[in-house]
């Protein structure tokens, strides 16, 4: 298929490149020239290169969109070059970004006017899920679009499936950021109160991944450094995914639940937990460094 790949950040550039790995022809292009112009000297023969969103999309089958906010994706679908414009009728545009529900609606209304079908299609899995193909892939939108963009979405994914209207991709990836933020605070609290209590970290891990404790965070985000050399505690925090993107999905999350007067407790003890880490300056690293928050 003609795949044009828009915003190659951590985790579109795995993406992307798995695309043009399945024998998709794929065009790319992202805010930062120089991001595009490394992404395609370092691809195989054939990935190029566009200066704006609508010439990357011209003659695409399928357009993959993954970007920081809903704002930023409605420039880009529809602001000046924008893609839709450029988007033949009965294309799909498939949206990896995490926004909110009701701009994933209002992006689908605004891409159905052009004939163009939208898919809300957040993902979950990180950097190395993205690099290995194993994506977990939650889709608003129509069934027949989803079957349309399958070919390109199954290059990097493990899992899609389709959650219901659109929408509803971006609430169930809200769901699952609340609760991976409020796991990770409770994998570092129980190595806190464990290992300041003469534990060693390496029995922690051992006895609590296998114990009912286990979670993908305990995996992948317990917060000493040397545990497993390539979690984020190990690299100074560096972000798989960073406390200000984790904290933009929280406030979406609470957002949405305002509006329903649904308290969500825990998620706002989360955010305050984010908002000190911010507060300090720290809001570039992974979003486990709020263990940098508690007393030694």
């Amino acid at each position: 298929m003609r795949v044009a790949y828009l915003g190659l950040g951590v985790m579109g550039r795995p993406m992307a490149a798995n695309i043009a790995a399945a024998g998709h022809d794929l065009t790319v292009w992202n805010r930062t020239a120089a991001v595009t112009e490394d992404f395609v000297a370092s691809s195989a023969p054939g990935v190029a290169m566009a200066p704006t969103p609508a010439a990357a999309t011209a003659g695409a089958d399928v357009v993959c969109v993954c970007l920081p906010t809903g704002e930023i994706v409605s420039d880009v679908l529809f602001g000046r070059a924008g893609a839709v414009a450029a988007f033949g009728a009965g294309g799909v545009v498939v949206d990896h970004s995490t926004i909110a529900p009701e701009d994933a609606r209002d992006l689908a209304d605004r891409c159905r006017e052009s004939g163009v079908s939208y898919l809300d299609a957040p993902v979950s899995g990180g950097p190395p899920g993205a690099a290995a193909g194993r994506l977990s892939v939650m889709v608003g939108g129509d069934a027949d679009a989803l079957e349309t963009a399958s070919p390109v979405i199954e290059s990097y994914a493990a899992r899609i499936v389709r959650v219901g209207p659109n929408g509803q991709g971006q609430v169930v990836k809200l769901a699952n950021n609340l609760c991976c933020m409020q796991a990770t605070v409770g994998v570092l609290e129980a190595f806190l109160l464990a290992t300041r209590n003469g534990v060693d970290p390496e029995t922690v891990l051992e006895v609590l991944s296998a114990s009912t404790a286990d979670s993908v965070m305990l995996r992948t985000r317990a917060p000493f450094p040397g545990l497993a050399p390539d979690w984020p505690a190990s690299h100074g925090f560096v972000p798989g995914f960073s406390a200000d993107l984790m904290a933009k999905d929280l406030d979406l999350a609470l957002a949405l639940a305002a509006g329903q007067d649904l308290p969500l407790d825990g998620t706002m003890l989360s955010r305050r937990l984010l908002a000190d880490l911010q507060d300090a300056g720290l809001g570039d690293l992974d979003f486990s460094a709020v263990w940098k928050l508690y007393p030694d």
